[in-house]
Formats: C-alpha cells, structure tokens, sequence
C-alpha cells in the first residue's frame, strides 16, 4: 500500500510539472517500447542472438522510464527480462514479454487517467 501511494504520488508530482506535455511524452515513450519489444521478439525468431540484443536494449529503456516514474513492478519485470536477454535465454524472455505489456498497457492507462487537470 506503502509502495502504491508512493508510486502515484511521484508520478502525480511528476505531471504537475511537465504538464500534459510530459505526460504525453511518457506516453509516446512506453508505447514505441512495447513495439519495439514485440518487433525484436519477433526477429528473435529468425536471429535469437540480435532479436535478444534489440530486447535488451528496448528493455533496458523501458526500466528507465519506469524507474523516472516510480512504477516498481515494471522496472523489475523489465531488469528481469533485461537479464535472460543477456543470458540468451528467449524462451524465459518470451515467458515475460506479455506480463511486461499488459503492465505497460495498464500504466499508459493510469497516465492518461491524468489528462482532465493536463490538458
């Protein structure tokens, strides 16, 4: 619960001073994220060794992001993937990729929830 409020309220903190110019950007972030993550997963089925480099360095953005806006789940599920993708493990980065896009489906939706006091 501790972790939850936290989370909303550095992400609150965070819009009310980018305004809905830097909520639009976050949301631009994560959404070219999630395709970026599906396009390398699907090229790692035709060259695993560069379809996990691409994931790698999608991933490792994507903690970013999720990191500058306190959303914890995320960025471990993100350095968790990030890892196997350095191990060169894709079935266990497969096993993560849709856990990793429903969470960046379901936080584009808490941050669009902001636009009524942005726009």
């Amino acid at each position: 619960m501790i972790a939850q409020l936290y989370e909303e309220t550095r992400l609150d903190e965070l819009l009310s001073l980018g305004g809905a110019e830097l909520r639009d950007h976050f949301l631009a972030d994560i959404q070219r994220c999630q395709a970026q993550l599906t396009q390398s997963m699907t090229f790692a089925a035709s060259d695993q060794r560069q379809g996990l480099e691409q994931s790698r360095r999608v991933l490792h953005e994507l903690r970013g992001i999720s990191l500058t806006i306190g959303a914890a789940p995320l960025v471990k599920l993100c350095a968790e993937a990030e890892a196997y993708c350095d191990m060169g493990s894709l079935q266990d980065v497969i096993d993560r990729h849709a856990d990793i896009l429903t969470m960046c489906a379901a936080l584009s939706d808490r941050i669009s929830a902001h636009s009524a006091g942005l726009s």
